[in-house]
């Protein structure tokens, strides 16, 4: 969440912008990456990720860097799961940002330009107040896909190298069935939807706190 809205605000402004061309062609192609199918998605990774044949090492070596061990690292593949995760869903914050951009009215910009403030200032104080609807459910939805992430693990590292990826959802799996213990990977699976309702009970909280505020 941390990665994906802030980037989805950029890549939405960038769209949004009736100076960019092709701004249609660019939302469809961010928001094909949010519906390619995870196996294919984590195929085409797993071979980016190669350390002998993958395309990012070899361009690392084009600029005389040494090559990664993404995913066989133990410091580098949560991190390196972490980017496939926010390339696949960004496209389809960006385009929940987009929509939220197209509902603020260009008179209230024109307004705040014309009483002298600047970019930065309009972004903050009009853009963002107007965008909190649409960006609390957008980071309601990032928190609920940040603990469902299972499939790139359970695709392409299985919790390893050492047990790095082994994520919670995966590892409720593991409890669960792969050692028999359904008592335990139940209690663990109902722990972790409370601990996201409080999540998301916290994050309508601090909105409303927010927009009490601004009010």
């Amino acid at each position: 969440m941390v990665v994906i809205l802030p980037l989805s605000i950029a890549l939405g402004l960038l769209v949004y912008q009736q100076r960019v061309r092709g701004g249609v062609t660019l939302r469809t192609i961010l928001f094909s990456t949010y519906m390619a199918p995870m196996i294919a998605v984590a195929l085409v990774w797993s071979k980016l990720y190669s350390p002998i044949e993958g395309p990012i090492n070899e361009m690392l070596g084009w600029v005389g860097l040494p090559p990664g061990r993404w995913l066989s690292s133990p410091d580098t593949a949560l991190g390196s799961i972490v980017i496939l995760n926010v390339w696949q869903q960004v496209g389809y914050f960006t385009v929940l940002a987009v929509a939220g951009l197209t509902q603020i009215p260009p008179s209230l910009h024109e307004a705040a330009r014309l009483d002298g403030a600047g970019p930065l200032q309009r972004f903050f104080y009009v853009t963002l107040p107007l965008l909190r609807r649409t960006l609390l459910f957008s980071a309601v939805i990032a928190v609920i896909n940040a603990v469902q992430v299972f499939e790139p693990v359970a695709l392409i590292t299985q919790g390893g190298p050492v047990g790095a990826t082994n994520v919670l959802t995966y590892h409720i799996r593991r409890v669960g069935i792969e050692r028999s213990q359904g008592g335990l990977g139940s209690a663990m699976a109902v722990t972790l939807m409370l601990a996201l309702i409080v999540a998301i009970v916290a994050l309508f909280a601090l909105a409303r706190r927010g927009w009490e505020d601004a009010a």
